[in-house]
């Protein structure tokens, strides 16, 4: 990515930060006062590869949309669980199915509209954040459940917990809800394939990727010939 001439970059490492929320919303502040478009989050246990290959995430800018994320999808009970959903009644969120992603290649270069997106790897634009923060709207059921402190900038980031603390929903599909609300527009990219670093997935990767590329090659042909 330092080798990409496109864009005119800006490399932070976030350090200390003892939340997940709280290392997001840092690095929302460094985007709002800097001079930057876009800020791209890439997590730390987040590996940036797909079959051997470096996957540059520096693309999703190059989208142009106003949220892009990459699917660092995990592998439960031998099924792929690929965090990009669609939104079903009121507060589930289902994940998206081999049938959805085969369709976005075909169509739509790989660029998959969803509800909700997880954000181990996402590039979001300044227009959405300057946004988010300045409303404080929630969902009517977590309405109660996020209490703020003062009046705008709000965090973009924010967990929704129960009165004992207990998370009810995480900050990526919450800021997902409130940017949708605002009328912006997620996507993942499913050409830009990423994987978890964790333990417990580390050496179930290879079996994702080989799952998530069962078509992918054949559909990415159809895709070109048409």
């Amino acid at each position: 990515m330092a080798n990409d001439h496109r864009f005119h970059k800006r490399f932070i490492a976030t350090f200390g930060m003892h939340t997940v929320e709280a290392a997001r919303n840092w690095a929302t502040e460094q985007l709002i006062h800097g001079s930057e478009d876009y800020l791209l989050m890439i997590d730390n246990d987040t590996r940036t590869s797909q079959g051997g290959n470096l996957v540059n995430l520096l693309d999703l800018a190059a989208f142009d949309k106003d949220v892009v994320a990459a699917p660092v999808p995990v592998m439960k009970t031998n099924q792929v669980y690929l965090n990009a959903y669609r939104h079903d009644e009121g507060v589930c969120f289902a994940s998206s199915t081999q049938e959805d992603m085969e369709q976005a290649l075909l169509r739509d270069k790989g660029l998959l509209e969803r509800d909700g997106l997880g954000t181990g790897a996402i590039c979001i634009h300044r227009r959405v954040l300057e946004a988010v923060r300045q409303s404080n709207w929630m969902p009517t059921e977590l309405a109660d459940k996020v209490l703020w402190n003062s009046g705008p900038p709000y965090p973009a980031w924010v967990y929704a917990r129960d009165c004992v603390g207990n998370i009810l929903q995480g900050e990526d599909l919450l800021f997902c809800r409130r940017a949708q609300h605002l009328g912006f527009r997620c996507y993942t990219s499913l050409n830009h394939l990423c994987g978890h670093d964790h333990s417990n997935d580390f050496r179930e990767i290879p079996e994702i990727e080989s799952l998530m590329g069962l078509r992918v090659e054949t559909l990415k042909k159809a895709a070109q010939a048409a």
